[in-house]
């Protein structure tokens, strides 16, 4: 069985943004977030923290520690009243076997003091003038510490608590086997805003005057639809459609609304596949692109004024942005990170990072006072873009196989932040490279021609007994070694090839010999295996698979897809 070390993802969600969960002050003095980074020089974890952002910079407001359970401790995404005076969170202690079925979840609860008794639920909130907070549907006067359950059997409908303790739900319906939800607030009893087999994201204005929510489009699920309920008038306005994709589940919009109900703000997604922020002015009955923003969970808010709005812009910047004229204060620093990582991890090997703010573009290459260490190793920066940089693993890192994972660190000497993540290592672990992004679906390993005219494509496929170039990682050792973050400067060959074989479909598969395995000229890192193809094949593709011949435990390579000319 091969074991293929092509993708190793530390998100569910590919490419994602390092502000996320943003929640802020009325004015937008004062930022709360979640973020996986941590501050330069804590050692602290790669979990998700809450940092806190206003006129003194960045601190950080709660970091879980990892005692390395099976499942991690982890905290709800913040609260923040509108004057910044409360403030708060969910904490979940991690846990292993058969703790977690008591585990007991805890209210950090900061510039107010809660009843005793109240639940602690992951969709505690408060609203904009400090005066309530609502766990699940339980909404508590902090000015009197009266504690009422406003929909008794019903559940919160996300984000939606106003000024005057209303607060948005959900009745769940049954019908047969099809599930439904009526969506109410809490202050207009016997109003059903909509009902719907899913809603999802949701916002209510301070005032309580304006709902926002989202649906699917039918019981098929083929668009998302976000709505606007007028709750004076009582009629929803459908504002935007998109077709329904891979999201299923995620609010595709993630509204937030300022406290008179007067804007929104909205993500929507790009024809070229981006996304964008966007403000809803419901008064002038416009609608504004204020930012391109990278795909993440909330990582835009508005503030309560309703005069500006706080963004992840797509380069990566945390910028405000007044919406009257659309001008841009960015918070300052280029904040980089690393979300998803893809390549062998072998010393020597070429390795691409993926994540944000490593570039301004892709001509310019990594900017001055970016680094990366493995260890404590440099790791030489070999090319860069906005959101992917490629580096080379050093020769000198040993791997262990008592101590396989080796933290690799990047840094940005205009940020705060540093972004970690792991690197199990190995000494061998064939890999091919690949066209496209970890994310595409239609990905195709990277072949060249006999004589280098192009790559091997559907189009311009090999030849029967061609021998082809297969650009890879994860080959190892090579003689002579050069140093790191140099290319070879003569013929550098793999201390062991890798055996490599042919497969067409349902049929046996064919040894394909390998001529060469080595260093690829003038690149640094990335090997070069020349393949010779069958020249009795009879298939016009075939699975392509190397793997390396004697790994310490089990067969490790890649396999991918080769296309060949017919007969």
């Amino acid at each position: 069985m091969i074991r293929s070390f092509i993708l190793i993802g530390l998100f569910s969600l590919s490419l994602q943004a390092q502000f996320d969960n943003l929640v802020t002050t009325d004015d937008g003095s004062t930022l709360l977030f979640q973020s996986t980074w941590r501050l330069a020089g804590s050692n602290d974890t790669n979990l998700l923290k809450i940092f806190r952002w206003d006129a003194k910079g960045f601190s950080l407001i709660f970091s879980p520690p990892n005692p390395g359970l099976a499942e991690p401790p982890y905290e709800s995404p913040p609260f923040l009243s509108g004057d910044g005076k409360i403030s708060g969170y969910v904490v979940y202690a991690g846990c292993s076997g058969a703790a977690c079925s008591s585990q007991k979840p805890t209210l950090v609860l900061n510039g107010a003091t809660a009843p005793a008794g109240i639940s602690p639920t992951a969709g505690i909130q408060v609203s904009h003038n400090g005066r309530f907070l609502a766990a699940g549907t339980t909404v508590v006067d902090l000015t009197t510490g009266k504690a009422t359950d406003v929909a008794p059997g019903d559940i919160p409908a996300g984000r939606g608590l106003g000024n005057n303790g209303g607060l948005l739900t959900l009745t769940l319906i049954q019908q047969f086997i099809v599930h439904s939800a009526a969506m109410k607030l809490s202050s207009k009893p016997g109003v059903v805003i909509v009902t719907a087999p899913v809603v999802l994201g949701t916002a209510m204005s301070a005032a309580e005057n304006r709902v926002v929510y989202e649906i699917w489009s039918d019981g098929a699920a083929t668009h998302d639809q976000l709505w606007s309920y007028d709750v004076g008038t009582g009629q929803s306005t459908k504002l935007v459609e998109i077709p329904l994709n891979s999201a299923v589940g995620f609010s595709r919009f993630q509204p937030s609304i300022s406290n008179d109900g007067s804007r929104l703000l909205f993500r929507r997604q790009r024809s070229d596949g981006g996304w964008e922020a966007v403000v809803q002015d419901f008064s002038a009955d416009s609608t504004t692109v204020i930012a391109q923003i990278l795909p993440s969970s909330s990582n835009m808010v508005i503030t309560g004024d309703g005069k500006s709005a706080w963004v992840h812009r797509v380069d990566g910047k945390l910028v405000r942005v007044a919406i009257d004229s659309l001008q841009a204060t960015e918070v300052p620093g280029r904040h980089a990170w690393i979300s998803l990582h893809e390549g062998a991890p072998v010393p020597g090997s070429y390795h691409h990072l993926y994540g944000g703010g490593f570039a301004v573009d892709a001509k310019s290459g990594p900017p001055p006072g970016l680094a990366v260490d493995l260890e404590g190793l440099s790791v030489p920066l070999v090319s860069a873009n906005a959101g992917e940089l490629d580096v080379q693993i050093p020769w000198q890192v040993l791997p262990s196989p008592q101590f396989p994972a080796f933290p690799m660190t990047l840094h940005s000497s205009s940020s705060p932040f540093e972004s970690v993540v792991q690197l199990d290592l190995e000494t061998a672990a064939p890999a091919f490279e690949r066209t496209g992004m970890p994310m595409d679906g239609q990905r195709e390993i990277i072949v060249a021609h006999q004589d280098f005219h192009g790559v091997v494509t559907m189009a311009d496929p090999a030849a029967p007994g061609e021998i082809v170039h297969a650009y890879m990682t994860g080959l190892g050792e090579v003689q002579p070694t050069p140093p790191t973050g140099s290319a070879p400067t003569a013929l550098s060959n793999v201390s062991i090839r890798p055996l490599c074989w042919v497969q067409p479909p349902a049929r046996p598969q064919e040894t394909a010999g390998v001529t060469f395995a080595g260093l690829a000229p003038g690149m640094i890192g990335m090997y070069q295996v020349d393949i010779a193809i069958p020249a009795d094949i009879a298939a016009t593709q075939v699975t392509l698979s190397c793997v390396d011949q004697f790994p310490p435990i089990g067969v490790i390579g890649d396999s991918g897809t080769l296309f060949i000319a017919g007969h």
